[in-house]
């Protein structure tokens, strides 16, 4: 996987895939992290550039509010103007974690023609969770696949700072060994057998917040 240098808005002929950050559990309604980041889809949108775009995030069991790919969908929806031609969009529901976003969304990206026809692909986050993101694509992506990083204008919380201090060590040793482009299979039993870790790191930061 290549990655090309970060830019702030979406580059024009490449899909854009899109991971949930949060939404309200009781509302619906998309968290600040969230919304920056759909905010750059609607711009590729409106600007024309963007192919087609592939939202992620799933819920947390039990919520009643919609999966975070139907909330951004929603929003987007909500933020364009009725007269601007909509590209294709693929939704993934059932993840709940960067690794799985990622991992999930290989068959709507095959599907939207990220590996067979453009085979170029841009990853919208905020700079906080980047890096990790980064990391986790160059292990699930094929080599071949060229990446753009669109860095949205989120800053984030001293929480959220914290969190990415906690998952990116965890995402490090559940990756580790793991050649480049070994898959979604592989990075998805590796993440299984992590579990447990995971576990207690939520536990640590619950204490700590």
């Amino acid at each position: 996987m290549k990655v090309y240098n970060s830019t702030t808005s979406p580059v024009e002929g490449i899909p854009l895939f899109v991971p949930g950050a949060g939404i309200d559990a009781h509302t619906g309604e998309l968290l600040g992290r969230s919304i920056a980041r759909v905010d750059v889809a609607i711009d590729g949108v409106l600007q024309g550039l963007t192919p087609a775009l592939i939202f992620s995030g799933g819920k947390a069991e039990g919520n009643m509010a919609p999966s975070e790919a139907e909330a951004m969908d929603d929003y987007l929806l909500r933020n364009t103007p009725y007269e601007v031609k909509l590209p294709p969009r693929f939704l993934e529901t059932e993840s709940v974690r960067s690794i799985r976003n990622l991992a999930y969304s290989v068959p709507l990206l095959r599907e939207a023609g990220v590996f067979t026809g453009w085979m170029e692909l841009g990853i919208v986050t905020d700079e906080a969770h980047m890096p990790r993101l980064l990391h986790i694509a160059g292990k699930i992506l094929p080599k071949e696949v060229r990446v753009f990083p669109v860095i949205t204008g989120y800053k984030a919380t001293d929480y959220e700072l914290q969190r990415e201090r906690l998952a990116r060590p965890i995402t490090s040793a559940t990756l580790a060994g793991l050649p480049d482009g070994a898959g979604p299979e592989r990075v998805m039993a590796r993440d299984r057998h992590y579990g447990q870790a995971k576990g207690v790191a939520k536990k640590v930061l619950r204490r700590s917040s």
